[in-house]
């Protein structure tokens, strides 16, 4: 279907339906148009078309809403006065009567002041007859008394429909009152570091008068303090940010011309506390709606609690437990005031126009957001993923205690998910702090400069750094760059500094450049939260699978709690993987309407089988197993290793996915019900029994070791660890049992070899024109093969490493290296050559890297080392796709050219040699002074000659100039260091 609003749905029978409500007084909401379209499965495919033209009968649905000004103001103390008149429109159809003459009267719902105070004068004439209302005042008024009166006013149509809205009164202030000597706290959380003077809010004195600020003078009751500043005629206390931690005494007298007042006392006390970089890194967002940061925060303080932020900061206590000590808050903001009755019309100048503002702006809803992170008894503060799903879990108590709405989010999130633009904006980019959800990014939050946020409420003032959560969405941060903090290595590795950087020495089980660990075991009732998936398009996410049942959920990401607080449409944004059947399915729902997919393949229990989710503007798609298997010769199309779908709305801007964790193996809470959601499709009901391996999201591993909260579940694969420790295979300290439950083997870790991983493999170096080529004993899948090896070099070379091709070379796989970078071409390709590089790594800095090779179909990946981040690069051909009449199709139509490996002469490494009558004439793409070590070919071992000749896999049958081992002269023996430096040399480099 196109077109319809996003809301038509059409079967394989051709059924036509909603799948949501549809609403005339939305945007182009009176006629639709949608394009029903049939495609045979034909090839080239044909199609049809039929157009359904869809018009809304109006009901009257939409209640009368007040026309601004709906703001009004009476001067204080002034006799009864007309204050304005108001009058009303309608989006409803007028001439189905649904519309004016619209009928104006004082909800009674109203308190009894405001029945005494004000009066409304229905004249049906006004507005051209369309009925307005006169408000009057009954008798003068006082600002100490009322500072704004809110009156609910009854607007119904000529139908009977009715709304209440609310006009504000003003009351204008007089200097009508002196002032009494009094005392202000000022609480200032700053991070460490320099930056512009921090402002602290005002001098306070009791005066009940709030708008007299044009007749008061401040001043220093004795010589300034030399790390604040005053502003004589606003009050406003700056603070340099070199302060430290402490309490600060300040001493100021305030005069008032009109009273004749002089040298009121106004003393001022400033706490200054320094915010650490962990209490930053894992704090989490609590926007609260409607209220503001004054409200939240009078009554307030950071040692005995109180108002809104100590009854904010008890939940959370209640909901992390015994395990929280104390809650912190770190940071307070909220948009601009919303109480108009704040604005002074004469003083500021700015503020002629600020009364304009709080008209036009009056439907925007006042918000607070407090980011708050847990310390635990230990010390240490709880992973922020954590805290924020436990709040998701008790989001319905926090909201009913709280009296408030509560969303999870800051405001920048939820203003990008809804389209706003923020109205708080203070020109502050979000990608200028590390995401908070991210403990790893404590490092570079130290070395931020906040922008800070005052929050004044007279007696006391509370400042803290404005937050806002970054999403990096593709950010692959090169932590060995770092210097060594808390976060560095993971699962108990070790933090090391080397030449090159940092760098971590993991212990068993943990591998890579991080020491994660990248399996995990569920056995039918666990679960695990991981960090949220990113809400940006296009998306990524890839999963290894072993599963000893065929229905089970595998992922999930969307509310924590059995039944929605407030059903609203769109329907509540949720994404899940699960099996069904065997067969591997997605379904999502929210905004973009709700898509679910189905592979046509199953599963086979006990096998390792990987799942790659990938979503972008036109669609999302599920493919297995990277369409590396099942090509058979007849095969026409990918339809058994991946299936497309397109959104049913793509022209939504907000956010496919949630800010919740994301949850995997099962669920910490009772299943979600699809009816209470708005979904159209229901979870599979049971945990996955089974493990999770190699997460992906967006290139980045996730680490499996220590997940943010877990239940019934262990790091690492359980029962794969078994297959090989319970029976003949064993696979040593250097040894991973891969291969799943019916043939274990065991994966020997590169540069080790042997039936137990034991033996070291030996490397040769690559002289001039050098090269060797081997006679495999087996021919490789020609859909589905990889590459492996270690290399060391130095510089930034250039030539080919490994090939394998067929008998003319006509279609091959290549491994080389350009200029230090590493990169991989295929040759059988619809469009020639399809070529992925490592542009972020160049390799020649004199350590030993591994590298890994991988066709799958049309699919190529390259990596090096662990692969994680920056250290991969893939072309995921299967991906791309274009879309024609509603339809997601696949960009590349026919099958893969296979690769049908040569087995006398189809590998070559080294350069590529050219022999004329049995004579070598040259060695193309001749790559020197490099080593290699530890070949294999889709997982079988290589002989590397001269020490090894064969194998079981391969016999050498030519070489030329390769040395074995992998030395080079001593560097130093040309270098001379100054005292008391010593030389050391790295491999063919001299380093002092």
């Amino acid at each position: 279907v196109v077109g319809g609003w996003g809301a038509v749905t059409v079967d394989a029978d051709g059924g036509v339906r909603l799948w949501r409500a549809l609403d005339r007084e939305a945007p182009g909401g009176e006629v639709g148009v949608a394009r029903v379209v049939a495609v045979d499965e034909g090839r080239p495919s044909l199609s049809s078309t039929a157009t359904l033209t869809i018009t809304l009968t109006d009901v009257n649905d939409c209640p009368p809403r007040l026309l601004p000004p709906t703001v009004l103001h009476v001067r204080e103390g002034a006799p009864a006065s007309l204050l304005g008149i108001l009058t009303a429109t309608d989006d409803d159809v007028w001439a189905l009567g649904h519309g004016p003459p619209f009928t104006f009267t004082l909800a009674p719902s109203n308190p009894a002041h405001v029945f005494n105070i004000i009066s409304i004068n229905y004249q049906a004439e006004i507005d051209s007859g369309r009925g307005g209302a006169e408000v009057w005042t009954r008798a003068p008024l006082d600002r100490e008394e009322h500072r704004q009166l809110v009156t609910e006013v009854v607007v119904t149509d000529a139908g009977g429909l009715a709304a209440t809205h609310p006009v504000t009164i003003i009351i204008d202030d007089i200097n009508d009152n002196p002032m009494k000597p009094a005392a202000k706290t000022v609480y200032l959380c700053k991070t460490q570091g320099g930056g512009a003077d921090a402002a602290l809010g005002r001098v306070y004195v009791e005066d009940p008068d709030d708008w007299d600020l044009q007749d008061k003078t401040f001043e220093w009751a004795g010589p300034p303090h030399p790390l604040f500043t005053l502003q004589p005629n606003t009050g406003d206390i700056f603070a340099s940010m070199q302060l430290r931690e402490g309490r600060y005494e300040l001493q100021f007298v305030v005069s008032d011309r009109v009273w004749a007042q002089r040298n009121v006392e106004a003393n001022v006390s400033v706490v200054v506390r320094h915010l650490t970089p962990e209490a930053l890194a894992h704090a989490v967002p609590v926007t609260l709606m409607p209220t503001t940061p004054a409200t939240l925060t009078a009554g307030w303080t950071p040692m005995h609690g109180g108002g809104g932020l100590g009854t904010l900061s008890e939940i959370v206590m209640q909901v992390v437990g015994k395990a929280a000590k104390t809650v912190e808050i770190v940071s307070v903001y909220g948009g601009p005031a919303r109480d108009a009755s704040a604005i002074s019309p004469t003083f500021p100048k700015a503020a002629s126009h600020a009364s304009n503002v709080v008209q036009s702006s009056q439907t925007v809803t006042p918000f607070a957001c407090v980011w708050v992170s847990v310390r635990q008894m230990g010390g240490s503060f709880i992973d922020p993923v954590k805290l924020h799903g436990l709040l998701a879990l008790h989001l319905q108590h926090l909201e009913k205690v709280m009296n408030l709405k509560v969303a999870l989010e800051d405001t920048h999130t939820l203003e990008e998910n809804s389209g706003m633009t923020s109205p708080a904006s203070f020109g502050f980019s979000p990608s200028d702090v590390s995401s908070p959800h991210n403990p790893s990014s404590v490092a570079s939050l130290a070395s931020v400069v906040l922008p800070l946020q005052v929050v004044d409420t007279n007696l006391t003032s509370l400042v803290t750094p404005r937050l806002t959560r970054a999403h990096d969405c593709h950010t692959h941060t090169r932590y060995e760059d770092e210097t060594c903090t808390l976060t560095s290595c993971l699962n108990g590795g070790r933090c090391v500094s080397t030449h090159q950087g940092s760098r971590c020495v993991c212990p068993g089980e943990s591998w890579g450049s991080r020491c994660k660990i990248l399996a995990r075991t569920f056995s039918r009732s666990g679960w695990a939260w991981v960090r949220p998936l990113p809400p940006c398009l296009p998306t990524t996410l890839s999963l290894r699978l072993l599963t000893h049942v065929p229905d089970a959920l595998i992922l999930y990401s969307g509310p924590l709690s059995p039944a929605s607080a407030h059903p609203h449409y769109p329907p509540t944004p949720m994404v899940a993987l699960q099996l069904v059947g065997g067969h591997p399915q997605v379904l999502l729902e929210g905004a973009r309407g709700p898509a679910k997919l189905q592979v046509n393949t199953t599963l086979k229990p006990g096998t390792w089988h990987t799942l790659h989710l990938h979503l972008n503007t036109q669609g999302v798609m599920l493919m297995v197993d990277h369409c590396g298997h099942g090509w058979r010769v007849n095969k026409t199309d990918d339809s058994h290793c991946i299936a497309r779908i397109p959104w049913a709305n793509s022209r939504v801007t907000e956010s496919w996915s949630s800010s919740v964790p994301l949850q995997l193996g099962g669920l910490a809470h009772p299943y979600p019900q699809a009816a209470d959601f708005g979904w159209s499709a229901a979870l599979v009901y049971q945990p996955l029994d089974g493990c999770i391996s190699h997460l992906t999201v967006n290139g980045q591993l996730v680490d499996l070791g220590e997940p943010s909260y877990s239940a019934a579940s262990m790091k690492g694969c359980q029962p794969q660890e078994a297959a090989c420790g319970d029976g003949p295979v064993t696979c040593g300290l250097r040894g991973q049992c891969v291969g799943g439950l019916e043939s274990p083997k065991c994966d020997c870790q590169p540069g080790w070899m042997g039936p137990a991983c034991a033996t070291p493999t030996v490397p040769v170096a690559l002289g001039q024109a050098s090269f060797a080529k081997v006679a495999l004993s087996f021919i490789p899948d020609p859909y589905d093969m990889t590459l492996q090896l270690r290399m060391r070099t130095r510089g930034l070379p250039n030539g080919l490493l490994m090939q394998l091709s067929t008998s003319k070379q006509s279609h091959a796989l290549k491994l080389h290296v350009r200029s230090g970078v590493m990169c991989s071409t295929m040759s059988c390709t619809e469009w020639g050559v399809q070529e992925v590089c490592l542009e972020g790594i160049p390799l020649g800095d004199g350590s030993w890297h591994t590298i890994r090779v991988g066709r799958h179909g049309h699919n190529l990946i390259i990596s090096v080392d662990d692969g994680d981040g920056w250290r991969k690069n893939e072309t995921l051909a299967s991906f791309f796709t274009t879309t024609s009449l509603g339809d997601i199709q696949a960009l590349v139509a026919l099958p893969p050219l296979p690769i049908t490996v040569d087995k006398q002469d189809g590998l070559v490494m080294g350069g590529i040699p050219e022999f004329e009558s049995l004579s070598l004439v040259t060695v193309h793409d001749d790559l020197q002074n490099s080593c290699i070590d530890d070949v294999r070919v889709s997982g079988h071992p290589i002989p590397l000659p001269p020490s090894v000749n064969g194998t079981n896999w391969g016999q050498v049958t030519t070489l030329r100039n390769l040395k074995q081992g992998c030395s080079s002269r001593d560097s130093c023996s040309n270098t001379t260091c100054l005292p008391p430096l010593s030389c050391h040399d790295i491999w063919r480099q001299a380093t002092c």
